[in-house]
């Protein structure tokens, strides 16, 4: 799991951006964000997965956390 990393907000404008700034990196970038936003956003790269997530929400972001873990 070394080379993940949760972005936080990954379905914005800046997220996404981020989000390809670390593929060219060399990480596997995780756009983490409220789930309506992670459907109206175009993730075509397939080096980077989505995961739900309302940072607000404690069970929300452990959930996440664990999803994104228990995948290796």
């Amino acid at each position: 799991m070394g080379d993940k990393v949760i972005v936080t907000g990954g379905a914005g404008v800046i997220g996404q951006a981020i989000c390809r700034r670390l593929v060219g990196s060399g990480y596997r970038p995780i756009a983490a964000d409220l789930p309506d936003a992670l459907q109206a956003s175009d993730f075509s790269d397939d080096r980077i997965d989505v995961v739900a997530m309302d940072v607000a929400d404690r069970e929300s972001v452990q959930s996440a956390v664990g999803s994104v873990v228990a995948d290796g």
